[in-house]
């Protein structure tokens, strides 16, 4: 698969991941208890954490090396890297808050909903900037040379 083809269908499983979230975040704000949430709740955990954590090192150890040697709008790439850090930090927030509510470490499930809809608010952005701005220049200036670097660099990560 042509690796930005990749990237859209990344942002889409990130968008169904995210609706998911919101189920959960809405289910705990019902009164849903740890007991009733820990097997989708600690699912969510890994799972999100995972698919960020990997799609955002793609993006910047394959895709966003490529890139700088075209013409881009100016800055684009150090904004979206600092959006990417953010969007890490909000998930793994959510991760060490529900963690501990599921452990019984807090009474309240707003401490772990709270960075969840931090995540799920600058993740989605993010990724309409993204599919909206960088992935259809990306389609317009990657030759197929660096289409098979990105692929290749993409491919190495996963290994």
């Amino acid at each position: 698969m042509d690796p930005v083809r990749a990237f859209y269908a990344d942002h889409e499983d990130l968008v169904l991941r995210l609706e998911e979230l919101e189920g959960l975040c809405r289910r705990a704000e019902q009164g849903s208890r740890p007991v009733e949430l820990a097997a989708p709740l600690g699912a969510m955990i890994d799972r999100l954490r995972d698919e960020v954590d990997v799609h955002s090192n793609r993006e910047e150890l394959g895709l966003f090396p490529v890139l700088r040697r075209h013409p881009l709008p100016p800055g684009l790439l150090d904004i979206l890297l600092g959006e990417h850090e953010a969007i890490r930090g909000h998930v793994h927030d959510f991760a060490a808050e529900a963690g501990l509510w599921l452990g019984g470490g807090h009474s309240a499930a707003a401490a772990w909903i709270a960075p969840a809809r931090a995540a799920r608010g600058l993740l989605s952005t993010h990724m309409q900037k993204e599919n909206l701005l960088l992935f259809p220049v990306a389609e317009r200036v990657l030759t197929a040379d660096d289409r098979q670097e990105v692929a290749d660099a993409c491919a190495r990560l996963e290994a």
